[in-house]
This record gives structure tokens, C-alpha cells and sequence, in this order.
């Protein structure tokens, strides 16, 4: 392994951390069509963004914070920021879309206005509380996805069926499609949980995870935990596995089999999005620490092997074979990766002590900090986009080129924690809550 993390380091609080990778793929007014002279004419049903694009952005308008609603950080991030989960957003374009248990707002980036709301037909089985530790809050962002060519935001909600006939009341899924440029939803699709969602003790979450070839794949867990694939086209579930996800790498759900159910050996398997069907299964190789996303092809696993604080095994895995190509042994506790969307992984530690990345079609590492000079430290890392990897350090925001570590920007004005090339969504000293900065280079 080209790269290894010193042990003697210290750890700061971290938290799982997974971007969805479609946010910000999909934007109302790309689609425009060409005139004679060049310039780009928006289509009717998708008016072009008022702000200029970057990608990536650089900076952001500290002075012009369009706040947004209280959901969209509920429970996500800790105070001093060291804490931080993916917020349950979604940007496509210059809209947000903040999905939270009961209904999808869907929000002017611009501005912070709420422009409508979506809920679901059946009545929502959780209603949102005011959470009070970083994690309380189970909602995740919806997905963006191109669906018979056009953009839809997919998101589920777990709701309760009322009795009918000689039906039994129970809990269902509801996933609904809305189109990113009208905001009108498209399409729903409702399919019956599993026994075990109806008596539950716990809160009940569904969770949008991946689309492929006409299939989205939906995780429902809490007091059980189920994988359901389901047909865009017919609306219906066409596979179910009693199977958890920790990530998704293109393709490719890797997880764990719940225990006792059949069908996958135990162990941590790798199922298509598309049926279901392992693609490979049985091994135990990747426990430890957990797993963390990498990209389209690979997945990176943290294994303590030696049952030692500062020796950790860190795997990167092809995730279509579960074949490791690159593992290397160092103090890799607490430590998240992060794909950009573009062409780079990168891998960090909360509280400014270690960061790096390697090629995510490669697993090539290209660089870490602090240096071995000691002239450079690592920023606590918020997120990462296409080429950039933004952050804090003790100097203020910073904005790092994704390839080489070197510093792209030091003075960005915003260190956010969702990001395109419209607009950051970053903490928000006004509102207490995160705030869309529009980017400004």
C-alpha cells in the first residue's frame, strides 16, 4: 500500500459519511438546445439556473446564505461541526430537494423558499422530532436518477396501511418519483413490508440506495432489516433479500445477509441492483471497523487485525468480485472515505489529524497530510466534488485539488457539507441550522 497513516495520531469523533453520488448530476436547464449564435436556449419545462456554474467550485458568497429548513440538518451535524452526517438532501440544478420521514420539500437554492412540498397518499408512519444527538435522525437523501430519460427525484417513505375488507392494517413503502425540473410527481409504487416492519418496536426508515437498468434498490430497517428491488416501469418489487447495505460502489450493494434468513451465506456479500443476485458471497475477510464507499469499482474496508489501537488492516476491494487489490496495515481507526463523483476517493480522519486519496479506478494512492515535512496539515474534511475536496482547518475554510492534495483555494468562504456547481450547502451561524452560498469562482 503506497500510502499509510501514522500511528500516534489522535482520533476525533467521526460518523459514517456517504454521498450520494447522483446529487447534483442532474440540473434543470443542461438539457437546452443551441442556436445559431452559440448561446444556450433553456427548455420550457426547465428554465435555465440564474446563478453561473462552476465545476468545481472554488467559492462561495459568505454574505448571501439562503437558509434552509430546519430538516435539512436535524440531528446531521454536531456542534463545532466534528460530527457530521450526510444531509438528507438531494441538489439538482439550483433546487434542493430535503426529504425527512414524512414529506420532500423542495426548495429554491437561490433564495431558501420552499417552492412545494410533497407527501405521500398513505398516511407516514413516523412523524419528525427535533433530534437531539447527531444520528437521531434516520432520514437520508433522496436519489437523483435519469429515469426514460428524464430526471426524477426518487424517494421512499415508510407509511401505515389502514384496514380493508378482510385486509389487515400493516406497514408499506412508498416510493414516489418526482420529476427534478417540474417538481410534479411522476409515478408511486407501493409495496407490503415484511411482518416484522408491522410489529417493530424501533422507527421504521426506508432508504433510496442505487438505480440501475430500470430498478432502484430501497433498504427499510429498524427492528429488521430488508432490500427491495423495485421496477420503475410495472411499479413493483421484483426481488427482496433480508439484507443490510453499507455501501453502494456503481452497480454493486455490499453488505450483510440478516442473520438466519436464506439464500447468501453469512459473511459480507455483493448483490446486483438490478436482481438481487450475489455476485459473490462468504467473506468474512471485512469485518472490523466497517465498510466505506469508494467509487463506481471499489469499496474500502477497515479491518482491526491485530486487536492492537493503532493497527488496522485498510482494504481496497473490487466490489464486482470482492477481490482485495490494495491493503496496507496502520492507525486507519475512525477514518471515512468519500468518492467525488469524477475520478478520485478520498479518505480522512475528523479533527484536521490525517487525510488522502487514491485513483478510484485504480486504487493508486496519490498523496497524504500532513507531509512527512511537516509544513502541511490535513483539513477536516466536509465533502468532496468532481476534482475538489473541501474542509476546515484551524486557518478557516480551504478547498484542496482532489489529485495532487495541493491547495486549490484558501479563502472559499464556505466549507460545505453538499455541494454542485451552482451552490454549497454549508453550516449557518444566522439560522443555527446550513445555509446554500452560491458559488462565485
Amino acid at each position: 500500500m503506497g500510502i499509510q497513516v501514522r500511528a500516534g495520531l489522535g482520533a476525533a469523533m467521526a460518523a459514517a459519511l456517504l454521498l450520494i453520488s447522483a446529487c447534483g448530476e442532474a440540473n434543470p436547464g443542461d438539457d437546452g438546445v443551441t442556436d445559431e449564435a452559440g448561446a444556450e436556449e433553456p427548455t420550457e419545462s426547465a428554465p435555465a439556473p440564474e446563478l453561473p456554474a462552476f465545476d468545481p467550485p472554488t467559492k462561495f458568497d459568505a454574505a448571501a446564505p439562503a437558509a434552509m429548513p430546519a430538516e435539512a440538518s436535524d440531528s446531521k451535524v454536531s456542534i463545532g461541526g466534528t460530527n457530521i452526517l450526510p444531509l438528507p438532501v438531494a441538489l439538482s440544478g439550483t433546487t434542493a430537494f430535503v426529504a425527512s420521514v414524512n414529506r420532500l420539500q423542495v426548495v429554491d437554492a437561490i433564495t431558501g423558499e420552499v417552492l412545494t412540498t410533497v407527501e405521500p397518499e398513505l398516511a407516514a408512519a413516523n412523524q419528525p422530532g427535533i433530534g437531539v444527538f447527531v444520528g437521531s435522525n434516520p432520514t437520508e437523501a433522496p436519489l437523483v436518477a435519469e429515469v426514460d430519460g428524464t430526471a426524477m427525484v426518487l424517494v421512499p417513505f415508510v407509511v401505515d396501511r389502514e384496514a380493508a375488507g378482510t385486509e389487515a392494517p400493516g406497514r408499506a413503502l412508498e416510493l414516489i418519483a418526482v420529476d427534478a425540473a417540474t417538481f410534479e410527481p411522476a409515478f408511486t409504487a407501493t409495496i407490503d413490508l415484511a411482518d416484522w416492519a408491522d410489529d417493530s418496536y424501533n422507527s421504521v426508515n426506508a432508504v433510496a440506495l442505487a438505480h440501475s437498468e430500470g430498478v432502484v434498490a430501497v433498504e427499510v430497517s429498524g427492528g429488521g432489516s430488508q432490500t427491495i428491488g423495485i421496477d420503475l416501469a410495472t411499479r413493483e418489487a421484483v426481488w427482496t433479500r433480508d439484507f443490510g447495505v453499507d455501501v453502494v460502489a456503481g452497480d454493486t450493494l455490499v453488505g450483510w445477509p440478516v442473520q438466519g434468513s436464506t439464500g447468501i451465506e453469512e459473511g459480507i456479500a455483493g448483490l446486483s441492483v438490478k436482481d438481487g443476485e450475489p455476485k459473490w458471497q462468504g467473506n468474512m475477510d471485512y469485518d472490523g471497523h466497517g465498510l466505506k464507499p469508494a467509487g463506481p469499482k471499489f469499496f474500502v474496508s477497515i479491518k482491526d487485525e491485530t486487536l492492537s489501537y493503532t493497527e488496522d488492516v485498510f482494504n481496497i476491494v473490487d466490489a464486482a468480485t470482492g477481490t482485495v487489490v490494495d491493503s496496507g496495515v496502520g492507525d486507519y481507526a475512525l477514518i471515512d472515505c468519500l468518492y467525488d463523483g469524477a475520478e478520485t476517493t478520498t479518505c480522512f480522519r475528523r479533527g484536521e489529524d490525517w487525510a488522502g486519496a487514491f485513483d478510484a479506478a485504480t486504487g493508486e494512492w496519490l498523496w497524504s497530510l500532513p507531509d512527512e515535512a511537516g509544513s502541511r496539515i490535513a483539513p477536516m474534511v466536509t465533502t468532496v466534488w468532481h476534482g475538489a475536496v473541501y474542509g476546515l482547518t484551524e486557518n478557516g475554510p480551504v478547498v484542496l485539488d482532489a489529485r495532487t492534495g495541493a491547495d486549490l483555494e484558501v479563502a472559499p468562504g464556505a466549507a460545505p457539507y453538499l455541494v454542485n456547481e451552482y451552490v454549497g450547502i454549508a453550516a449557518d451561524e444566522a439560522s443555527g441550522g446550513v445555509a446554500a452560498f452560491p458559488a462565485t469562482a
